[in-house]
């Protein structure tokens, strides 16, 4: 029987946190991915970066984001990134963020792209 390749995996954030599961959707893909030991790659884009914004009260009766994007190392997500235009954009600063995100300029964003065997966009 033959050793079967590992594939890496990029979990791209489209989605603001809150009002819809999609962002938590995201984070809880990339653990999940993680936890059956798959390389794991997050990468937050347009509206998601606000799920990364420090600060943040959620809605009575929802489980803040913040706490559960702290537990990512726990469960061997070490890679996260941030596209720096969509920060930008939306007036946040890389050094401000509630967990450490790695920007993530054009060409780095071309780059995860072309070097994960999966993308899975939520």
């Amino acid at each position: 029987m033959s050793a079967q390749r590992t594939r890496s995996v990029l979990v791209v954030c489209r989605n603001a946190p809150y009002g819809r599961s999609r962002a938590r959707d995201a984070i809880d893909l990339a653990m999940a991915f993680a936890a059956f030991e798959q390389p794991v790659t997050l990468l937050f884009l347009g509206e998601g970066v606000f799920t990364l914004a420090g600060g943040q009260q959620p809605p009575a009766g929802i489980r803040h984001l913040g706490k559960l994007l702290g537990t990512l190392a726990d469960y061997g997500v070490g890679q996260v990134f941030a596209d720096v235009t969509a920060l930008a954009e939306r007036g946040l600063a890389v050094r401000a963020l509630a967990l450490a995100a790695e920007p993530a300029n054009d060409d780095t964003l071309r780059e995860l792209f072309a070097t994960h065997d999966r993308v899975i966009t939520v």
